[in-house]
């Protein structure tokens, strides 16, 4: 009806054809790549590719847990076999274990808020944006931050808990620590599959980085010092 009234055969024919609609503000900035659209947009995608590799980053973690927490199994057995006998059952060691990977998580989400608050300016100044960042300010994000940190916690401490849970106290005392069958064939999975994403990342960060690179070198043509605009 707006292009009817507005754009017709006798003003602006060359709009008759474009079509209005209603969008949520919220969505304008990272949901429209329209024609003269504003000029400080954000593609979506980028912020899925830059959670993809948050998620695979913090995958090679899990991973890196459990393979040195059951590496660590040995040195671990006496005081597992200590405290079968003296009564603590096996639930009781598997929450033990799983609260023990949830604290490391915690602490080591504790460390990554500081050191954001340390170096956020200097990452704005990089990018050359006024952007501030402030834990009380942002309290739904250090909130999402915290019940990932549990999840991402109790997730990677599963394996080892049962594995850890799973000594005999005779076995230790007869210095049979070898942990039960096949977990040195999934510990070998594990750290084939944790090389084998690192090495995709490594491998993607690369091609970006010279793609981009190629970019701003490419030959386009015209010398682009001394251009008057």
């Amino acid at each position: 009806m707006i292009t009817e009234k507005y754009f017709n055969e006798n003003n602006c024919p060359q709009y008759k054809e474009m079509r209005f609609f209603l969008q949520p503000i919220k969505k304008i900035h990272l949901n429209t790549q329209l024609n003269r659209d504003f000029p400080l947009n954000t593609d979506i995608r980028i912020i899925y590719i830059f959670s993809a590799v948050a998620f695979f980053v913090l995958l090679i973690a899990c991973l890196n847990y459990i393979n040195l927490s059951t590496a660590q199994a040995a040195q671990r057995a006496k005081s597992i076999g200590i405290r079968k006998v003296v009564g603590a059952d096996r639930p009781v060691l598997i929450r033990h274990f799983i609260g023990e990977s949830v604290l490391y998580a915690l602490i080591a989400l504790l460390f990554a808020l500081l050191l954001v608050s340390a170096f956020f300016p200097h990452f704005s100044s990089f990018l050359e944006r006024n952007m501030s960042f402030s834990l009380l300010s942002h309290w739904k994000f250090v909130v999402f931050f915290v019940v990932v940190a549990l999840i991402t916690g109790a997730a990677a401490g599963v394996y080892p808990a049962f594995f850890l849970a799973s000594y005999q106290p005779v076995d230790v005392l007869r210095g049979n620590v070898g942990g039960p069958s096949g977990g040195q064939r999934l510990r070998g999975f594990l750290t084939v599959f944790q090389f084998c994403i690192s090495i995709i990342l490594l491998s993607s960060m690369l091609i970006v980085y010279k793609q981009n690179r190629f970019i701003k070198n490419m030959d386009v043509g015209y010398d682009r010092e001394h251009v008057v605009v």
